[in-house]
């Protein structure tokens, strides 16, 4: 040791020397707990991955394009009412290229991504958080259930989060840097790149864009913002194609569309009613995709975090968390992107963050009650992310959907002259394991596709819809109807008007579908 070091260690006094060593503990304190809950949320997103088994609905829908086509071909629209991004759809391709058309090669991205985006999401929070806010924050983010789930996804939905982070860490590091090309460069090519793994990666980037203009115009730097305005335009450049290409059809789809209308922000807001839904979808970010339970509590340390950030560490930084959403919400104004459910996936690094820093805020100036209370708030906030995470680890997945053991039971008792129904929740997995991969050479074989009665159709309906439906197979010897992806109040009305028109003679119940096998020459009799 240096003779400079000893003479300051020979200098500090015993108060000096018990606040050096309370520093050291806090430290060690805050490694070892970072390190623990991103071991907890590697762990989750592996435990997941090995119980998943069948693909589900949507995932069976983009899988089955994956395997229709090729590279190039995968520049046209999707089929089967899907949208995702081009550099998705290769990633995807490329893994079943080496790894088979199987569930692993689908999901594999999705996973790779979610695990990484726990790395690169703590560098994220170094940057702007405190020590216990980087703790919250990290939690927040691999506890988060939907984070979970959509991490062993076909979808690119998980993707969607790791360019967020990638981005927001880009970003922060342009504010940083001293003026220069390099930073420039950077953040373009960050960005160019982005947009095509991305979807919504060119709302962040209008946020990162305006926030890093604006910075520059209110500084007066001039220059800078000029610098600025020409790597927006290069973003711009680079989406603009690829929309007229690709995503204007996903924009103009009415089945797309359609599904979506009720996530789509009503402007100008013409009642009390449309303006609650701004206030209500505000607040439901933090259920899902963020997956904690009380709501109102986690947006209040949300506002407050804004508050912080903004005051203590750099406005422009709290620009970049909150500007993403406003671009967002923008274009959900204007009926091009849903402000809802899984799309908004891609904001859970900014509303963790600022929700983190939040709670972190609370009795930051040392004082015993305002610690308590900080605990006692992220006690309140980690419960149920801490219930879902203990019974995924225990459990799996809360809800599994997997008709492979459905169409195996039905294609080992198979006869000549048999016929499969499918409900219409479970078409899309009918096309890709039946015909796109043959599963258990049932490709070729007489299936036919139910209809659906709708959502909220009551009990009158589903029987009228249903059983006219029906009428397509019935007189009929062998016919198995195949259900999965289904509400567990519908199967009972099958059942019902199936019981009525012929006869049971088979049935099997696997884990997340149900085959049941009738004959429907005639009805039962009395």
């Amino acid at each position: 040791m240096q003779r400079s070091q000893l003479d300051n260690i020979s200098e500090q006094g015993p108060a000096d020397r018990k606040a050096d060593t309370e520093l050291r503990r806090r430290t060690l304190g805050t490694a070892l707990l970072i390190g623990l809950v991103l071991c907890v949320g590697i762990a989750l997103r592996v435990r997941s991955f090995q119980k998943q088994a069948g693909l589900c609905r949507d995932e069976a829908a983009l899988a089955s394009n994956i395997v229709e086509r090729d590279e190039w071909e995968l520049l046209r629209p999707l089929s089967y009412h899907q949208a995702a991004p081009i550099g998705h759809l290769l990633l995807l391709k490329g893994a079943t290229r080496r790894l088979g058309n199987n569930e692993m090669a689908m999901r594999l991205p999705a996973q790779v991504a979610s695990i990484l985006t726990l790395f690169l999401y703590l560098v994220l929070a170094r940057q702007c958080l405190s020590p216990w806010g980087q703790v919250l924050g990290l939690a927040f983010m691999g506890l988060a259930g939907p984070l979970v789930w959509y991490g062993v996804s076909a979808k690119q939905y998980s993707g969607d989060v790791l360019v967020t982070v990638a981005l927001l860490i880009a970003g922060f590091r342009a504010l940083q840097r001293q003026a220069g090309l390099g930073r420039f460069v950077l953040l373009g090519a960050v960005g160019v790149v982005a947009i095509g793994l991305s979807q919504p990666a060119v709302f962040v980037l209008g946020g990162i864009g305006i926030t890093l203009i604006v910075g520059a115009v209110v500084g007066g730097r001039s220059r800078e913002a000029c610098g600025w305005i020409a790597v927006a335009t290069l973003w711009l450049a680079t989406f603009l194609p690829l929309y007229a290409l690709i995503y204007r059809h996903y924009a103009g789809s009415e089945n797309l569309t359609g599904f979506w209308t009720s996530a789509l922000a009503p402007f100008p807001p013409r009642s009390l009613g449309e303006l609650k839904w701004y206030y209500d979808h505000f607040f439901e970010l933090f259920s899902f995709p963020l997956g904690l339970k009380f709501e109102g509590l986690a947006g209040a340390c949300y506002l407050y975090g804004v508050f912080l950030l903004a005051r203590k560490r750099d406005r422009r930084m709290a620009g970049m968390l909150i500007a993403p959403l406003i671009v967002t919400l923008t274009a959900s104004a204007l009926k091009k992107y849903p402000f809802d459910d899984r799309l908004m996936l891609f904001a859970c690094p900014m509303l963790a963050t600022l929700t983190a820093a939040g709670v972190a805020g609370i009795g930051d100036d040392d004082r015993t009650g305002g610690r308590v209370l900080r605990r006692i708030v992220a006690t309140l906030l980690l419960i149920y992310p801490g219930y879902v995470s203990w019974n995924t680890m225990t459990s799996g997945l809360y809800l599994v959907h997997d008709i492979k053991p459905a169409l195996a039971y039905v294609a080992e008792h198979w006869r000549d002259g048999d016929v499969v129904y499918l409900n219409f929740g479970a078409h899309t997995l009918g096309v890709y394991y039946a015909n796109t991969l043959n599963y258990h050479n049932l490709r070729g074989k007489p299936f036919v596709y139910g209809v659906s009665a709708g959502d909220g159709a009551s009990m009158e309906q589903q029987l009228q819809t249903y059983g006219k439906d029906l009428e397509q197979v019935q007189g009929k010897e062998r016919v198995w109807f195949v259900f999965a992806m289904i509400r567990e109040s519908q199967v009972p009305v099958f059942t019902y008007l199936l019981d009525r028109r012929g006869v049971r003679r088979d049935a099997y119940q696997g884990p997340g579908s149900t085959a049941l096998l009738y004959d429907l020459r005639s009805a039962p009799s009395n």
